[in-house]
């Protein structure tokens, strides 16, 4: 391996202790990011990394409830259901027969909506 010439130690110690953050504004032609502490802001409309986050935050919750719905909508006697739950539990033999992927699936979306609250 090439060794460092001395004079880049200093530059290389000050890189070694940086934080490297990233964040851009949602519109691509706003370039300017202003730091401050942990949070970002946007110099042409002020946007700030926080409010990204929490918007990020709010469509998974919203796409968690989705979901859940659906599950919640499927009714246990759906025939194609039952033989993929079949096919499932045929190809993991830990599951007992006559589990239920409907009742798998209930479960799943209990935990979702308990991690939304």
């Amino acid at each position: 391996m090439a060794e460092i010439p001395e004079e880049e130690w200093d530059l290389l110690e000050l890189f070694a202790n940086l934080r490297v953050r990233f964040w851009t504004c949602l519109n691509q032609a706003h370039k300017a990011v202003t730091w401050t502490g942990d949070l970002a802001s946007c110099d042409t409309c002020g946007l700030t990394s926080e409010m990204t986050s929490r918007y990020r935050e709010l469509v998974r919750q919203h796409e968690r409830r989705e979901i859940t719905r659906h599950i919640r909508a499927i009714p246990e006697d759906d025939e194609p259901l039952r033989t993929a739950t079949r096919k499932f539990i045929d190809r993991h033999p830990r599951l007992r027969e006559g589990t239920s992927i409907v009742a798998v699936l209930l479960a799943v979306a209990d935990e979702i909506e308990g991690a939304d609250q």
